[in-house]
């Protein structure tokens, strides 16, 4: 019975990728709807988009641990010291001790939660006027497990009423929302002016970056910082729809 639960959840899942790489995301009609209402509203939900790997579940933190464990004699890089997005672009460390970790069954599932990062962005989907989505890129190499296990960490850590606000794809920059917050500095794809503001989510790999204009969170106990960034937003997206509407 688990293993045939389990085969109907994998051949779901797989089919939820296709449409992924192929679209570009998942129940990207439902925010297509909730960006629609501007037309008939003064207001419309505010869409925030949070990346899951190094936003939401800790990533590096949980890869480093892995590393040191199976092989405790080779070099690595605190975190602190990381400048590369990619693990695999650090010289210290080979493609192949990389991918044989990140390849491991469990790997995704097992990443623990960021600190505060489950009870932010609870705090977050409660404010009136505002949606969010999880938009996460899947681990190709190994998709088969990274997809599932992503959608089994939103159940496991935020809830099953989380599932329906995953959006699976390949290119965010096509996915639309109002801001992206990904510690991934450097976002590129088909769209060169997406319809977010990227949000810089700090992370031991972007700390020495410095872009003009962006806006940065330092870990989700900085409140104050991100409470601030969607307040801002809301008055410059209500105060644009009343003019436009006037």
């Amino acid at each position: 019975m688990i293993r045939a639960a389990r085969r109907l959840m994998h051949d779901f899942h797989t089919r939820i990728l296709n449409t992924c790489i192929s679209s570009g995301s998942f129940y990207q009609k439902e925010i297509t709807d909730i960006m629609a209402l501007a037309s008939s509203s003064n207001k419309r939900e505010i869409i925030i988009l949070v990346d899951m790997d190094g936003v939401l579940a800790e990533l590096e933190g949980y890869f480093l641990q892995q590393f040191r464990t199976k092989w405790p004699d080779k070099p690595f890089v605190p975190i602190k010291d990381r400048r590369t997005f990619l693990l695999n672009d650090e010289d210290i460390y080979s493609q192949e001790d990389v991918y044989e970790i990140l390849d491991a069954p469990r790997f995704f599932l097992d990443l623990p939660p960021i600190e505060g990062a489950v009870e932010a962005l609870k705090e977050m989907a409660n404010m009136d006027g505002i949606s969010v989505f999880i938009c996460t890129t899947p681990w190709l190499k190994t998709y088969r497990c990274s997809t599932v296990e992503k959608y089994e960490w939103v159940e496991k850590h935020m809830g099953g009423e989380w599932l329906r606000r995953m959006i699976l794809t390949v290119d965010k920059t096509i996915i639309k929302g109002d801001i992206l917050i990904d510690d991934n500095h450097f976002i590129t794809g088909i769209e060169k002016k997406p319809t977010w503001e990227h949000v810089l989510f700090s992370a031991g790999h972007n700390r020495h970056v410095t872009l003009e204009g962006q806006r940065r969170i330092d870990g989700w106990q900085s409140r104050k910082t991100w409470i601030g960034i969607i307040n801002d937003l809301k008055d410059r997206v209500y105060n644009v729809d009343l003019d436009e509407t006037s």
